[in-house]
């Protein structure tokens, strides 16, 4: 969560910044495949600001121009992923692990100009970009210390703080009452051959103060990793490079927290996913294999 707002914390700034960086009035049409370098980006649109931090990491920005968004696709095999309206494109590419952009995160809207939204029009188009990517064959993703639960129950207050979903099923549109009791920064989850996706909700209005009666400013982000930088980010530094032989160990913890999270939810009545399974961890290295679990 603290990179994910340190992200976009940047992307925020990158948009604020001259428009030096932005596309030109026509609207362009981007192109990305994760994984790839941002060498290989900046070639093809010219338009790129690329910003070299320290630790080797090689940040890519495109801003929209003011009043306008252009189209991306994120091109991943048969799972590709279009985002008509976006206003940021940030890809960071780490240098010193030759892994090429591993984390894309992008912020968009849902219509052509921005600007505030009738909530029910917001939800049923975020919800609409929801159904193609389940179709597109991105599976909802269940965090490894979530509660497996599906539907109506993620959205249940009545779970103690430290046992709700951080993230909710994208495959149950909630009623536009349930929606607009949704907090900001609630999340949706998906993966796909060793891609995982969040989707993050912001508002700027006071939550109290906002009526479904009138438009709200709503803001969405889009954050895409790899399946290796996704579990090597849960590890501090000096364990992340061999974040397979200490992978055992945290997943035990989470899984203790999710049948802790889930006991509780069968006291309230809850029915639990038992069917679903965790995705599988990447490929490993040459002459190296993965991880498993002991049996629960």
């Amino acid at each position: 969560m603290v990179k994910h707002m340190l992200l976009r914390c940047l992307a925020i700034a990158m948009l604020s910044a001259p428009a030096q960086a932005s596309l030109n009035d026509r609207q362009q049409h981007i192109e990305v495949t994760p994984g790839e370098s941002s060498q290989q980006l900046a070639q093809r649109y010219p338009a790129i600001t690329q910003t070299d931090q320290q630790h080797g990491l090689n940040f890519s920005t495109i801003d929209a121009p003011h009043d306008k968004r252009f189209p991306l696709t994120i091109k991943h095999g048969n799972h590709s992923i279009h985002i008509p309206y976006v206003m940021t494109f940030m890809g960071m590419d780490n240098t010193q692990r030759n892994v090429g952009m591993d984390e894309i995160k992008v912020m968009f809207d849902l219509t052509a100009t921005g600007g505030p939204m009738m909530p029910d029009d917001a939800k049923r188009a975020l919800f609409a970009m929801f159904r193609q990517l389940m179709a597109n064959g991105w599976k909802v993703l269940v965090l490894p210390y979530d509660p497996r639960l599906r539907g109506r129950d993620t959205l249940i207050n009545d779970l103690p703080e430290k046992n709700k979903p951080f993230s909710l099923d994208a495959s149950y549109e909630p009623t536009l009452a349930e929606w607009m009791r949704i907090k900001k920064m609630t999340q949706w989850h998906f993966y796909a051959d060793n891609t995982y996706i969040n989707f993050s909700l912001y508002f700027y209005q006071n939550q109290e103060k906002i009526s479904q009666n009138q438009p709200v400013d709503y803001s969405f982000d889009l954050n895409i990793v790899t399946g290796e930088t996704y579990h090597r980010d849960k590890f501090d530094s000096k364990r992340a490079k061999e974040w397979r032989e200490h992978w055992v160990e945290r997943a035990l913890e989470m899984r203790k927290r999710r049948e802790s999270a889930e006991a509780h939810a069968r006291r309230l009545g809850l029915s639990i996913d038992t069917h679903y399974q965790d995705p599988p961890l990447p490929p490993p290295p040459p002459g190296m294999s993965n991880p498993a679990l002991p049996p629960n």
